[in-house]
């Protein structure tokens, strides 16, 4: 039975989907104000919250990453500070011992007595030693030792009539020094070899 059979035999199709909205609104219906399943409403809203969290994860992190670099360019700075704090202390140290190579050679001067001038020069080396011991810089003890290439550098070599002698320091032609355990310069040495 098609459609037509049955409404003429009194039935009577009403579409009634619109007939509780104005008739004003029925053309102008879009797809913005259809309302939307519930399950697609609610992945929209989480969407926007995950975008919104995101966006507070950025400006935080942002904000860490300028808070980082702020305190790394401060301590530089301040490191920089304390580095030239330090260097000016040193060479306040050591403009003392000028001034006392000055004393010495002053004194020799109007005495004319190179006695006092040998005296006041070891007296200044000695306090330069004492300087340097102070800063933990020490000299390396070579002379009458065996000859250890991690701490000494062997100039030239001078033959042994005594073989026991073999390998051992007998002249030292430049100081080496030693800070801490660290190795600043390797004392220049002579070294005993035996020929047998």
């Amino acid at each position: 039975m098609s459609e037509n059979d049955k409404n003429e035999k009194g039935f009577k199709v009403v579409d009634r989907r619109f007939s509780n909205l104005d008739e004003s609104a029925i053309g102008d219906a879009s797809p913005e104000t259809e309302q939307k399943p519930e399950y697609v409403a609610q992945l929209e809203r989480d969407l926007a919250d995950r975008e919104r969290r995101l966006q507070e994860i950025a400006a935080t992190h942002e904000s860490s990453v300028t808070d980082f670099e702020s305190a790394r360019d401060r301590i530089r700075r301040e490191t920089l500070k304390d580095v030239e704090r330090s260097r000016r202390s040193l060479l306040v140290d050591f403009l003392d011992i000028i001034d006392n190579l000055d004393r010495a050679i002053e004194a020799t001067k109007h005495t004319g007595d190179l006695n006092t001038l040998l005296d006041g020069v070891n007296m200044v080396r000695d306090m330069f030693l004492g300087k340097l011991e102070a800063l933990g810089i020490q000299r390396v003890d070579a002379l009458g030792h065996h000859f250890d290439p991690s701490i000494h550098k062997a100039v030239t070599t001078v033959p042994a009539d005594d073989p026991s002698l073999d390998g051992q320091i007998v002249g030292v032609i430049q100081e080496g020094y030693l800070m801490g355990e660290d190795i600043i310069r390797p004392a220049s040495v002579a070294v005993a070899r035996s020929d047998s």
